[in-house]
């Protein structure tokens, strides 16, 4: 049933919905087009939405990944035949303007309108495409006039779908509107159209509010009744700030430059080759004839050295646990109306870690840096009180590795060869030029990438200043020990860099407080210190290396999905670079938006 909330704030005497009338489910809203309708400048931003095809769609950004969408169970259970009516009073409605409009202007409504509106509405509502609408029924109601004889239902209910996606449009714009700015667009679709008369004479009828001070405007009793009937698709909450320099940055030309210029070094370095033609390969690298089995876009290019491509990020971390989150939004359990407060750690000693993987997925070599003027040889190997001594007290070496009393951090074994980790030390835990070269030279002279047996390795980083630094390139064009290095798109890393990936960055941060809470428990059963010191790192790291850089499987799939290998341009692919897409202006068809917003003269 529908109810009326009499509302005498400005513009009052709105409505509210009990059931939600403009949701769609995903699967909905692939049956359905986008629009493309022209807006003029709205507050301080241009207005732009999606590319036409005549019809309306309402997306979201979000990924399904498992499970039923969100909302998708309650257009599920919406009763059909509620929805079937709601559409037909849309028809009704819409029909009724268009005739009119096209009678302002002497002619005839076009072939295909009501056809167009039918097909509009019961996308809007959930209908499938071979739901029954009488047309006669339709063009009944119309013509005596009985459009609006089905209680309160205002006439902007043809409009908020339009709104709802204009919403939309502007947040993936990172240029979201306020609830004010929101009230202010409804006006503004609105104002001199013929809809506007038809609000304006449905307040007339239903607005005690509107009766008394005729106010054009609609006004905030509207506005909370579009956000109870869109509840599923409009939200409002605090913004989110996106550093200007990084919008600039973050566009689809400057990916794909990215990308063009990254992959034709690979093939100077002997680490790619060309194909004759762009091919679609999928995940594996593999070439497949058909985009839907395909991962990414068609590419010209083929890596074939997997193993010498390399990829590294740094990850700052802490003994202190303050900052910690939950696991993966793990629940605790307390007393109703209590809250589950934790023990925690407040020793703090900085550090950084770095983890080399290769394109095949092979983490190479983990690089510890300690905040600290100079390194301890106790950090670097490490101390676990709990692990059980072995053999006689001097037998050191018997007791240096992982689960063992001096842990040592992980170790990566290349081609038959073990690079232990890399500590080092710098006053505040960051990386330095100096130390960059010392994990290269660490790798070099392991004699891993061999230069006589393949090409020089490359290596993708970020735009750091210590990338730029004389001692860093001098070392890197050393002939006795090359080093091809690309530096991708600054600002951007959280799109292309492998190490900023959920499954390196993201599962390394979970595993790390996973494992200091663990060394702590063992800690507290002991009746031992409650803290972590310096001589803890490498052994919590070496725990939280296999769940996260160590994971072959999952580094794979981070550099597949961000266009490393296969080189595959992926990233071009993400819903908000495609926003980004500078493409050419094609002559706009006329939908029933256009249609309806005419203006009156």
């Amino acid at each position: 049933m529908f109810q009326t909330q009499q509302n005498k704030e400005e513009g009052g005497g709105e409505i509210s919905f009990d059931s939600q009338l403009n949701e769609l489910t995903s699967a909905e809203q692939n049956d359905t087009h986008n629009i493309k309708h022209t807006c003029e400048n709205f507050g301080e931003g241009e207005m732009r939405t999606a590319d036409a095809e005549g019809s309306v769609s309402q997306q979201t950004t979000s990924t399904i990944t498992g499970g039923r969408p969100k909302g998708a169970t309650a257009a599920a259970v919406r009763d059909v035949g509620q929805r079937h009516e709601i559409a037909m009073r849309e028809i009704c409605d819409l029909y009724a303007v268009a005739q009119e409009n096209f009678k302002d202007a002497n002619r005839r409504v076009k072939n295909g309108t009501l056809a167009m509106i039918i097909t509009e509405a019961k996308a809007r509502n959930g209908l499938p495409e071979e739901t029954f609408m009488n047309r006669s029924t339709i063009v009944n109601r119309v013509s005596q006039k009985m459009g609006h004889r089905h209680g309160r239902v205002s006439p902007m209910l043809a409009i908020e779908p339009y709104m709802v996606e204009l919403i939309h449009q502007l947040a993936r714009m990172r240029n979201p509107i306020s609830v004010s700015d929101g009230l202010r667009l409804a006006n503004s679709l609105i104002s001199g159209t013929k809809i506007g008369d038809s609000v304006n004479s449905w307040r007339q009828t239903h607005s005690s509010a509107y009766r008394s001070n005729k106010n054009p405007k609609l006004g905030m009793g509207y506005w909370r009744g579009f956000m109870k009937r869109n509840k599923e698709l409009v939200t409002a909450k605090q913004g989110v700030k996106f550093e200007s320099k990084r919008a600039d940055w973050c566009t689809y030309n400057n990916f794909e430059a990215m990308y063009e210029q990254v992959y034709k070094e690979m093939v100077a370095g002997g680490i790619a080759v060309e194909f004759p033609n762009k091919e679609w390969l999928n995940k594996e690298g593999v070439v497949v004839l058909e985009e839907k089995d395909a991962l990414g876009l068609q590419t010209k290019y083929n890596l074939i050295c997997p193993d010498r491509l390399l990829f590294v990020d740094e990850v700052g971390s802490n003994t202190s646990q303050t900052k910690d989150g939950n696991v993966g939004g793990e629940l605790f359990l307390c007393g109703k109306g209590e809250r589950p407060q934790q023990r925690s750690a407040h020793k703090d000693a900085h550090f950084t870690v770095l983890g080399f993987t290769a394109a095949n997925g092979n983490p190479i070599m983990c690089a510890i840096i300690f905040a600290a003027k100079t390194l301890e040889d106790e950090w670097v190997l490490g101390l676990d009180p709990f692990a059980e001594w072995v053999g006689d007290e001097n037998n050191l070496l018997a007791n240096s590795g992982k689960n063992k009393r001096y842990p040592q951090g992980p170790v990566c074994t290349v081609d038959g060869v073990n690079l232990p980790t890399y500590c080092c030390a710098s006053e505040n835990g960051s990386i330095t030029a100096e130390l960059l070269v010392g994990m290269l030279a660490h790798m070099d002279k392991t004699g891993i990438f061999a230069r006589d047996t393949g090409p020089p390795p490359f290596l993708i980083l970020d735009g750091h200043g210590s990338r730029f630094d004389l001692l860093f390139l001098e070392y890197i064009n050393n002939p006795e020990h090359n080093w091809n290095v690309c530096i991708g798109v600054p600002y951007g890393t959280s799109y292309w860099q492998v190490g900023d990936s959920t499954e390196q960055n993201g599962c390394y941060k979970m595993a790390i407080t996973k494992a200091k809470r663990e060394l702590l428990t063992k800690k507290a059963d002991h009746r031992q210190e409650f803290s972590l010191n310096k001589v803890d790192i490498v052994g919590i790291v070496s725990t939280a290396w296999d769940e996260s850089f160590g994971q072959v499987t999952s580094n794979r799939t981070a550099i597949a999905n961000r266009g490393w290998g296969p080189l595959n341009y992926n990233v071009l692919n993400h819903s908000e670079i495609q926003l980004t897409k500078t493409t050419l202006k094609m002559a706009p068809k006329t939908t029933t938006l256009e249609m309806l917003l005419l203006p009156k003269n």
